[in-house]
């Protein structure tokens, strides 16, 4: 899956980019204005930013070279700073235009309303009056809010979660727990049930500490007879994270439980992505 990033400078598209590729929100928040594409590969999705500067932003070799190979065009605004709301909706009016020329019939849009962590951020409901589209185009986001960064996965990969939602329920069930996330060493969430926030910060975690220790089978802590815990699996070489908050069920339950849904969780990857 291809998916290009547009938006005017400063709205926050690198710093999406670099949060889904390191996971740290400091890093994320620092980022330099780039004058060409920016790329991030990951395992089954690759990300391509297009630069939002004046002069940049609407030369049209960018989106000839990108909008016929991409799945889905995320226009981020910044939703903080409405003073540039003009040229974010003439903007979006351009990109339209290039969609209608050069991107496949099946390509995909998502809007962002981002920076929403900020004061007097537009809603979902302004940006989509601003840009006179219907409001279920729009989600709002920021790298500081991990839960609106499952969100945003979910749509961007836009498969349905049914039957790895029975398997996380499965879990929270056999162990008492909180929340449990399914996901794979690039954030990409198969399934999240319960906290959001809580679930993503926690795999972000996970994932980060990962980098520091190198590979491991489990981790766990216990705090107040309540147990936290990543699993990590392999399936025809691809990482496979679950993470279970707050569970009160003991060790032997909840590897028990993990290691029949470990089972359940290879047949259907192995089903959609036809392994």
């Amino acid at each position: 899956m291809i998916v290009t990033l547009v938006g005017l400078d400063y709205a926050g598209k690198s710093s999406i980019r670099i949060y889904l590729e390191s996971f740290d929100v400091e890093k994320a928040m620092n980022t330099e204005t780039s004058n060409s594409i920016e790329e991030l590969r990951g395992s089954k999705v690759v990300y391509y930013v297009i630069p939002g500067q004046e002069l940049l932003r609407y030369e049209e070799k960018f989106y000839e070279r990108l909008f016929p190979i991409t799945d889905v065009i995320v226009f981020v605004v910044d939703a903080a700073d409405k003073e540039k709301f003009g040229e974010v909706r003439e903007f979006f009016k351009f990109i339209q235009e290039m969609i209608k020329k050069y991107a496949k019939e099946e390509c995909r849009l998502i809007v962002l309303a981002h920076k929403q962590d900020l004061p007097n951020a537009a809603k979902a409901k302004e940006v989509a009056e601003l840009l006179g589209i219907s409001e279920k185009h729009v989600l709002e986001t920021s790298i500081k809010y991990p839960g609106s960064m499952y969100e945003l996965l979910m749509r961007i990969h836009g498969i349905p979660t049914t039957e790895f939602d029975a398997i996380a329920y499965q879990i929270m069930q056999d162990t008492n727990a909180e929340s449990v996330t399914i996901a794979d060493k690039d954030l990409f969430p198969y399934t999240s049930i319960g906290n959001k926030d809580d679930a993503m910060t926690k795999l972000v975690g996970f994932l980060r500490l990962t980098r520091d220790i190198g590979d491991f089978d489990f981790i766990i802590c216990e705090k107040e007879s309540k147990r936290t815990c990543c699993i990590k699996d392999y399936i025809d070489g691809e990482e496979i994270f679950i993470v279970i908050i707050n569970a009160r069920a003991n060790f032997d339950v909840m590897m028990s439980s993990v290691k029949a849904a470990l089972s359940k969780i290879r047949e259907e990857y192995k089903r959609r992505w036809e392994l």
